[in-house]
């Protein structure tokens, strides 16, 4: 922003305003058979494409002639190229000198106005008190003839008068310094607005971001922001603090230069990530999933048969299986695409029954999980899988660069862009939300509830056979019981990261960070050497207030 200050008293905004339009009537003249048209031919070859009553041959033929409308106006754009480069430069150098200036010395009449207004409050506040003292003092004097009720009863009336007009006080009060705010506000969006015009209907990216900053200072509130934000402050200075009483306490150095515990903790996140993308799909729905843990076990049961470094030591129903011969890679596929068949085919399972019976998912998941935990256990006769092939798992979860960057890390970042995506840039995604938010609205508006919910447990089931063979290859072993308690880190996880169990709110972000923060938590507390019990006991509390919060935000929107 220019530092130039101007006495708004004299300042003519409408001259400035005037001028800007004229840049912007300049350009459109200038864009009017170039960009302009180009756009205007691709939406009406966009309407030809979704009209049903125009036969596909003529549909080619207005399209064929659209296009080439398109590529004429696109040359004509060429050629002007230049020439509207200039007078884009010159629109915005005229509203950085004039607009921004204004809108500089608006910022700084606004504090000087939220100072008298606070004042001014501060003000009628004490005088309203006054004045409740002074009446308070005769009325509140019992009256001839009247009994203690009918002076009570008086006396609290006058109280709940008094009451209301410190309310209605307050309300005027933040209304006004609304006000004030909102007028600033103003006047950049009408400069973002400008740029807008003067980019051709976009923002260039450095413009982007400083509105979305003006946007989040605009709307930032330090009560709603310690609401949302508060326990992943609580739970960053635990692990702070833990950082810097470890050494002290003679564990050693939890910050260490080389940052290896940092990416231990990325490291032992990742799959984790994975097995909270999945979850994270229903409680969006307003659902959960109890299989997850079993899912884990399972995955690593299998992961670990095929990646074994000769015959197996653990039986598959009596039949000991060797896949040695095989090459490393094949191995490594089957593993993580049988992995993904039975993980996907139980999730399936129970999104069928929660989607076609209408069964809750703490209940269709719960039967999968005892299903998935038992027929492992048989499967395997309760057998150790042995340690696998370590070629294979430094191939898959091993370190690059110095040993130190964890390869789990690169396949979770593009588990995260993927799952991203889909929650951000589909229709499925968007239809997600809305069966979350409020299923019987989406089903009337023409969403398939069924489809949707067997979409996400079909993608969970897909993130849980990731997430499980990732785990497995990290810790280089498994059996049926591999994975205990990993359902409620990744319920937990989505909880502190904000996804509501109400349904239909929450961001990828949200559980991704999660995730990161609570196994930093536990990885803190292992390293300082405290009891596991008391990590339960820890967890279980972090579960509680992330589940409170989430409820206070939902009352208070109510």
């Amino acid at each position: 922003m220019s530092k130039n200050t101007i006495s708004l008293e004299t300042y003519d905004l409408k001259a400035v305003k005037h001028e800007i339009h004229i840049f912007q009537r300049k350009l459109a003249e200038l864009r009017k058979d170039g960009s302009t048209k180009a756009l205007q031919l691709e939406e009406q070859i966009g309407v030809i494409k979704d009209d049903k009553l125009i036969s596909n041959a003529d549909k080619k033929a207005k399209i064929a002639e659209l296009k080439e409308g398109v590529k004429e106006a696109k040359k004509v754009k060429a050629g002007y190229k230049e020439e509207e480069k200039q007078l884009v430069a010159e629109a915005k150098q005229y509203l950085k000198e004039n607009l921004d200036t204004y809108y500089v010395a608006k910022k700084e009449e606004s504090k000087t106005l939220k100072k008298e207004e606070n004042d001014k409050y501060a003000q009628e506040v004490a005088q309203t008190k006054a004045e409740f003292k002074e009446k308070f003092a005769v009325e509140s004097q019992p009256l001839e003839g009247e009994t203690k009720e009918q002076t009570k009863a008086r006396i609290a009336i006058l109280k709940r008068t008094h009451s209301s007009k410190l309310y209605e006080l307050k309300l005027n009060h933040k209304k006004r310094l609304s006000d004030i705010k909102t007028e600033v506000h103003e006047i950049y969006l009408d400069k973002v607005r400008y740029l807008n015009s003067f980019n051709d209907d976009k923002l260039l990216f450095n413009e982007k971001m400083a509105a979305n900053f003006e946007r989040y200072v605009y709307r930032f509130n330090i009560k709603d922001f310690l609401l949302k934000n508060g326990l992943y402050i609580v739970m960053i200075l635990f692990f702070i603090v833990c950082g810097i009483v470890s050494e002290p306490m003679g564990k050693g150095q939890l910050f260490d230069p080389q940052f290896r515990n940092i990416f231990e903790i990325l490291n032992q996140s990742s799959p984790r990530i994975f097995l909270a993308l999945g979850v994270a799909g229903l409680i969006l729905l307003a659902g959960t999933d109890l299989s997850i843990g079993r899912m884990v076990g399972l995955s690593a049961c299998i992961t670990c048969m095929f990646l074994y470094p000769r015959i197996n030591i653990m039986p598959v129903f009596g039949h000991y299986l060797d896949f040695s011969g095989l090459p490393g890679a094949l191995r490594i596929v089957l593993a993580l695409v049988v992995t993904m068949v039975f993980t996907t085919l139980f999730s399936l399972i129970a999104g069928f029954f929660s989607a076609k019976f209408k069964m809750h998912p703490f209940i269709s998941t719960m039967g999968t999980q005892l299903i998935i935990f038992g027929l492992t256990a048989v499967a395997t006769n309760s057998i150790n899988t042995g340690v696998i092939d370590m070629d294979l798992k430094n191939a898959i979860a091993g370190k690059i660069f110095n040993n130190t960057f964890p390869l789990l890390l690169i396949y979770a970042i593009i588990g995260i862009l993927i799952v991203s995506f889909i929650w951000n840039k589909t229709k499925f995604g968007k239809n997600m939300y809305a069966v979350g938010g409020n299923a019987e609205a989406a089903s009337v508006s023409g969403i398939s509830v069924f489809w949707v919910t067997m979409g996400v447990f079909i993608m969970a089931g897909v993130l849980y056979g990731f997430g499980g063979f990732f785990e497995a290859a990290r810790i280089g072993t498994g059996k049926f019981d591999t994975g205990t308690g990993y359902e409620t880190d990744a319920i937990a996880a989505c909880v502190v990261g904000g996804i509501s169990f109400s349904g239909g709110i929450g961001k990828i972000s949200g559980a991704v960070f999660g995730a990161i923060v609570f196994t930093a938590m536990t990885y803190a507390l292992t390293f300082l050497g405290l009891n596991p019990y008391y990590q339960y006991i820890l967890r279980g509390v972090v579960i509680i207030a992330a589940v409170a919060l989430d409820c206070l935000k939902y009352l208070k929107k109510k």
